[in-house]
């Protein structure tokens, strides 16, 4: 006990050596994935791993291995495959996340307005900052009530002809 007293930085040297080896094994050798784990490491069965998820899903439990069916050694195509209890093809297509995006298809861009465009240029020819796209967005109202002010108008943000010719007649004729 007296030699272990009379060298503490040894032995804490030691254990903290211990400590950086057993970090290092466990960091390239027990880890799975890419993200922390216990210190030993255990995989836990597939085919209880598939008994439990089928339970949660509702359905009945697959074999954990078949050596016919390709998708049987992908567990993630295999549950794709599997449906929960009651459901029906008809029924995964009524999913709205699914027709979100078979809507947005069939949908077209909105197009942009040329009175907008036409207010943006003079807006931007005056000094506003701005960018003429030809949608009315939040700078776009924001840089035309801003002009309204300025010119003794009531202030409402939108485009329409009043607001047009006076554009046209401050910015020397751009708005048309």
């Amino acid at each position: 006990m007296q030699r272990i007293a009379a060298y503490p930085n040894r032995i804490a040297a030691a254990l903290l050596v211990g400590l950086v080896i057993a970090i290092c094994v466990n960091a390239l050798l027990l880890q799975r994935g890419r993200h922390p784990a216990p210190l030993f490491y255990r995989n836990p069965p597939l085919a209880s791993t598939q008994t439990q998820l089928a339970r949660q899903m509702g359905a009945a439990p697959q074999p954990a291995f078949v050596a016919s069916n390709a998708s049987a050694r992908d567990p993630i195509a295999q549950l794709l495959q599997t449906a929960p209890a009651g459901a029906t093809p008809s029924a995964a297509s009524q999913d709205a996340i699914s027709q979100l995006l078979a809507s947005d298809k069939t949908q077209r861009a909105p197009q942009p307005d040329r009175e907008v465009l036409a207010a943006q240029r003079a807006l931007v020819k005056l000094g506003f900052v701005l960018k003429p796209d030809g949608f009315l967005g939040n700078t776009t109202r924001q840089a035309i009530v801003q002009f309204e002010r300025d010119h003794k108008l009531p202030p409402r943000g939108e485009v329409d002809a009043r607001l047009l010719r006076e554009l046209n007649a401050n910015s020397g004729g751009v708005a048309e």
